[in-house]
């Protein structure tokens, strides 16, 4: 008897398709903001992040994005806390084009499992890190995006 199963890898690039359609077409359907975003491989890890400009005319002293946490003088790429909206861990790049960059999911091309992003709904909701793998999470992807339509940030997909 036949079975058919999907190569591993032409799968990740399936979800991986699929997630920048749905990201794109939520920016550009609820925005005024109708450029492309600008796609490029620059190398072979995956990794997706939101540019923010920051709100810094809310109240009180609390870093609202990795942006802001830049133009405050940090420099070494990591986990900061942030909070748009609500208080989490934000993974900031602090490297790429200035720096400044919010990590919304990055899998490395060495993850020791090939099914390290299998995870459960309550596991994306929240977020999580497999090795060097990360996804911000669903409700903290949703704070980032409630400030797009605040402060008309870029995305940038890498």
């Amino acid at each position: 008897m036949r079975t058919f199963t999907l190569p591993t890898r032409n799968l990740d690039m399936l979800v991986a398709a699929f997630f920048l359609l749905v990201v794109a077409g939520n920016v550009f359907s609820e925005s005024g903001f109708h450029r492309l975003p600008k796609i490029s491989e620059r190398s072979s890890k995956k990794t997706y992040m939101i540019f923010d400009p920051c709100a810094t005319d809310k109240p009180g002293n609390r870093n609202v994005s990795c942006a802001q946490i830049k133009l405050k003088g940090e420099n070494v790429t990591g986990s900061y806390m942030i909070t748009p909206h609500t208080e989490f861990h934000a993974r900031c790049d602090m490297a790429t084009d200035g720096g400044g960059w919010t990590v919304i999911q990055r899998r490395g091309q060495f993850e020791k499992e090939e099914y390290d992003f299998e995870k459960t709904l309550k596991e994306y909701e929240d977020g999580f890190q497999t090795g060097t793998g990360y996804w911000i999470g669903n409700k903290n992807l949703t704070c980032t995006h409630d400030l797009y339509q605040i402060n008309h940030k870029f995305y940038r997909i890498v």
